[in-house]
């Protein structure tokens, strides 16, 4: 009985590999164990196995690597097509986003333009007293609106202060 590990120590220095074992005793199965093929076997075997699975420029190394290569892009293409579909989900937003703004800015210009209508106040004489009065460009109501709104923040606030300072001092 022909011991593969040793012939292969034998031969090549070194042990021999699973693959390798596995292909010699389907050889050695169909052949005579005292023939010299088996030598002429264990040397092509090996030739193969290193040509054909060890060598970085084989066919089944380029090939594998081929493969690992593609399955890493097509994990990479799967990261892009999601980032694509929130990329898409966010330009929508930033659209959205952008046309508030636009619609904004245009009634700010509108504001702007109406408020460089309006004439400044102008400060005149009363010919009755002789005192000097603004001349308002708003309307009465809502100068009587400005009004109630000072009186009314002037007696919240005064509250508020008296409150704070009993709440502190007391």
């Amino acid at each position: 009985m022909i011991v593969l590990n040793d012939l292969w120590t034998d031969l090549f220095d070194q042990p021999i590999t699973p693959l390798e074992e596995n292909m010699m005793e389907g050889i050695v199965g169909h052949v005579d164990e005292s023939d010299s093929v088996i030598v002429l076997a264990a040397i092509i075997v090996h030739m193969l196995t290193k040509v054909l699975l060890q060598d970085p420029a084989s066919p089944f190394v380029i090939a594998s690597t081929l493969t690992k290569s593609i399955k890493d892009l097509e994990v990479s293409l799967n990261v892009i097509r999601r980032e694509a579909g929130n990329l898409h989900v966010y330009l929508s937003e930033l659209r959205g986003d952008a046309e508030i703004t636009r619609q904004t800015l245009k009634l700010a210009r509108m504001v702007a333009k109406e408020r460089r209508q309006i004439p400044p106040p102008v400060l005149k004489l009363d010919p009755n007293t002789g005192h000097s009065e603004w001349e308002h460009t708003l309307a009465p109501n809502a100068m009587r609106q400005i009004y109630v709104a000072t009186i009314f923040a002037s007696l919240v606030g005064g509250t508020v202060v008296t409150l704070l300072i009993n709440l502190f001092t007391g």
